[in-house]
């Protein structure tokens, strides 16, 4: 009798998603946890949807979102992901969705993203809601407040420490709306 080639049980491959020619990383946006997840659509009017950003609450639009301009006073909405339902750009804008288009929100669970700066375990996590220089992409995130220029998600924390540039989760924990 042949012998079982799989582990008992049985867990299927990890999906590894390119980025930047890496295959060894995970895209920015792509889920990383195989519990409970809580994913919402919304659609932004304005601008391109970065994979791996944190957006806010748009009022103006039903289920809509927007990237957070100083306060989160319109409350956290939680971070863009990728999905193979929806197109994403092909040209030289960062993996992203483009304006108009519905995109899915994690609220609660993990996932992928590429921080500003390096970043420890369980570091907390802060939003980019003021452009810095060469930091400009609004909803960016990482470690610290960058002298005001990034805001403290509550809930949230970095999962794994990695450079900058690098790959890390980050678990969102009691996200508000």
């Amino acid at each position: 009798m042949a012998t079982n080639p799989f582990p008992t049980p049985f867990v299927g491959p990890t999906v590894q998603l390119a980025y930047a020619n890496t295959p060894s990383q995970p895209a920015p946006g792509s889920l990383a946890d195989d519990g409970i997840m809580d994913v919402q659509t919304a659609i932004n009017l304005t601008t391109l949807g970065v994979f791996g950003t944190l957006v806010t609450n748009d009022p103006s639009v039903v289920q809509g979102w927007k990237y957070a301009t100083g306060a989160l006073t319109d409350g956290v909405l939680g971070i863009l992901v990728r999905t193979s339902a929806i197109e994403s750009r092909r040209d030289n804008a960062p993996p992203s969705y483009d304006k108009g288009v519905p995109a899915n929100v994690v609220k609660f669970g993990r996932v992928w993203t590429t921080p500003e700066v390096a970043v420890n375990k369980h570091d907390a996590v802060y939003v980019r809601t003021v452009a810095n220089g060469a930091l400009n992409q609004l909803g960016s995130l990482r470690n610290d407040n960058d002298g005001g220029n990034a805001q403290l998600v509550s809930g949230a924390k970095w999962m794994d420490t990695c450079i900058e540039t690098g790959q890390s989760r980050i678990e969102l924990n009691q996200i508000g709306a």
